[in-house]
């Protein structure tokens, strides 16, 4: 019997009973570790953490001049009250202030609590002796940046631009299934934006620790910034799913059967709402309001309308497999709104599709794709569709890659008609 499942827990950051803070950052900090992992000029700590009513803050300690000062303030997630696991969010209040001083500040999960520290044996840098993925805020550049090291190798060229210091109220890091995490920002309209995927080995112990990231590099500053209220939006636990089966009938009378939500029903709590294939999700008299955080997936079908807020995320199928998702009303979403698609390795062939019968209201939604292969071409055979929609479409899309192609350059996204579709451009020339 088929069954539409719902995770009962927190929907959204705007949910403040729901997201437990586990350290307000204004009282004792003899959990954390400081560690230098960075000293680039070998004067020994550059900088430490204190807290008060402020908050946990950063501070210069006068021993840099203009190089690399990296350190991290780590403490294990086994010593807080909510636990830290796989399918819960950790989200801090931060302020960084607007400045010219080359710095970053932000938040860290890894593998220990305890780095080897930076010395001579280590060549002073000791950030790929242990694995460990940051999101940080440089007001110096106007960006949020990201770095990890994943099985010896560091990558800091994750990095979104044009985002003033002052615009960031949070930086997060979701646990998003077993050693992958997803890290990024709020900023000051509480829009939350995915900066970068990170994927560690099986064996990796990443999400051991978590805690804090400094990074000075200029003597300018004497205080980075200070965070506030860090919290946990724990994970759904299996006691929390709500089932409902699909109905036994095909008849007509019970075709728009399955399950009615009412306006105040518990999916809109539930961070997923998965539909199997086969199943109906009937939402035709309320329409379903998709809050922030909260994930539509699945094969089925969506009876009726849905209103997707910034936040929110809708796959075809689930994240990492293969599925059609059919909305039989309009779709309307705002700005923030993620759609996730994996794709196949045929244009013609298995690919996930969105499909909406009614109207479709963009706003600069953002398509986050996944090839089969990242070291292989996707297919130049056709172009891919990736939503039909029987009805009006307005405003804007753009494409991101999550798991690019070699080949991703030569792909754009193209309204045609009533489709989106992944167009193919051979080299040379440029989509209009």
């Amino acid at each position: 019997m088929k069954q539409i499942s719902a995770l009962i827990a927190a929907c959204s950051l705007g949910l403040a009973a729901q997201a437990q803070i586990i350290d307000p950052l204004t009282g004792s900090l003899s959990k954390y570790t400081a560690t230098t992992v960075d000293d680039y000029d070998h004067l020994g700590q550059g900088l430490s953490f204190t807290s008060s009513a402020a908050g946990l803050q950063a501070n210069y300690l006068g021993a840099e001049s203009n190089v690399a000062e990296q350190a991290m303030f780590l403490a294990p997630v086994s010593s807080f009250s909510t636990a830290f696991t796989v399918g819960s969010k950790l989200y801090v209040n931060v302020a960084v202030p607007v400045s010219t001083t080359q710095m970053d500040l932000g938040i860290v999960v890894a593998s220990t609590v305890t780095p080897a520290a930076a010395s001579a044996e280590n060549n002073y840098d000791s950030r790929k002796t242990f694995e460990w993925a940051s999101v940080s805020v440089r007001p110096s550049q106007t960006s949020v940046r990201g770095g990890t090291v994943n099985s010896g190798t560091l990558t800091t060229t994750y990095v979104a631009s044009n985002v003033a210091a002052d615009s960031v109220s949070k930086l997060f890091i979701n646990w998003v299934s077993a050693n992958v995490f997803t890290l990024g920002y709020v900023d000051a309209n509480s829009v939350s934006h995915d900066l970068y995927t990170a994927t560690f080995s099986g064996s990796s112990t990443v999400g051991t620790a978590i805690g804090f990231y400094g990074d000075l590099r200029d003597a300018g500053a004497p205080t980075l910034g200070n965070f506030t209220d860090l919290a946990i939006v724990p994970a759904p636990k299996p006691a929390d799913i709500v089932s409902v089966p699909k109905p036994a009938s095909t008849a007509p009378a019970a075709k728009s059967a399955g399950i009615v939500i009412p306006a105040t029903g518990a999916l809109r709590n539930s961070p997923v709402i998965k539909v199997p294939r086969g199943a109906t999700l009937d939402v035709w008299t309320n329409s379903l309001a998709l809050g922030e955080s909260q994930s539509l997936m699945g094969s089925g079908t969506i009876h009726g309308s849905v209103n997707a807020v910034s936040g929110a995320r809708i796959y075809a199928g689930t994240d990492g497999t293969i599925g059609t998702n059919a909305i039989t009303g309009n779709l309307t979403l705002e700005y923030g709104v993620l759609i996730g698609l994996d794709l196949g390795a045929k244009c013609d062939g298995a690919n996930d599709l969105i499909t909406v019968g009614g109207d479709i209201l963009f706003n600069n939604t953002t398509f986050h794709l996944k090839a089969p292969d990242s070291s292989a071409d996707l297919d130049t055979a056709g172009d891919y569709t990736l939503m039909t929609v029987e009805g009006n479409i307005s405003g804007s899309v753009a494409a991101m890659w999550d798991k690019p192609p070699r080949n991703a350059g030569n792909y754009a996204i193209v309204i045609v008609g009533n489709a989106i579709k992944l167009c193919y451009y051979p080299p040379g020339f440029k989509a209009k």
